[in-house]
């Protein structure tokens, strides 16, 4: 939600206040599903085929609809194109995502799961599977989390660490190694972003009653 909030840290502030927690999302979607398939060909638990198999089965549980259908359709054939585009890179997968909980500021912490992380010859990778492209490299939450991973993860420097995306529409990876300028500038922002949604949620929220 980060770049969200970073559009209107007030608007957020607000919210947070008047409700006792934010609505989260129940049941896996197709997308999420499409990942776990994904990720289990990368370890080997799957083959290919197999791994298309099982996804066709788990879409099962979704409405037949024109609309889903033609999404389902959809993943199914980006799955082996992504695959294929894994292996042509020569990755090797090194982790899953990761619960990150960093203390940008003492009152606010960021919270949210990293992204995967493989390897190859030549570097570290991470990047988030995308079935649409995304002006991916002005968000903040890349550099945040290239430097969280290195830092915290991989235990190396941050150059030492590509990060970005895998977009199903362009069936293509992208990546980039953000300087440690741009990860300084990203921290500070998030800084200022976070400090006007603490200072505005400690205005709106509700009073506790003292009680005798």
């Amino acid at each position: 939600m980060l770049e969200q909030i970073r559009k209107n840290p007030i608007a957020y502030a607000q919210l947070l206040a008047t409700e006792d927690k934010l609505k989260k999302g129940g049941s896996q979607g197709m997308f999420s599903y499409w990942q776990r398939i994904a990720k289990s060909i990368h370890s080997e638990e799957l083959t290919i085929s197999q791994g298309i198999l099982k996804l066709e089965n788990l879409f099962l549980t979704f409405n037949d609809n024109v609309k889903n259908k033609n999404r389902q359709t959809g993943l199914l054939k980006h799955l082996p194109k992504y695959c294929n585009e894994y292996k042509r890179m020569q990755f090797e997968f090194v982790d899953s995502k990761k619960f990150m909980q960093w203390d940008i500021l003492p009152e606010v912490k960021l919270s949210g799961y990293t992204s995967w992380i493989v390897k190859n010859k030549t570097s570290f990778y991470s990047y988030f599977p995308l079935e649409k492209n995304i002006d991916w490299q002005a968000e903040l939450r890349f550099p945040l989390i290239q430097n969280y991973l290195a830092t915290n993860i991989l235990e190396c420097d941050s150059s030492e660490l590509q990060i970005g995306i895998y977009s199903l529409e362009s069936s293509s990876f992208e990546f980039k190694s953000f300087n440690k300028t741009e990860i300084e500038k990203a921290i500070n922002e998030t800084k200022i972003v976070f400090h006007q949604v603490f200072e505005e949620y400690e205005k709106k929220k509700p009073k506790v009653a003292a009680w005798r």
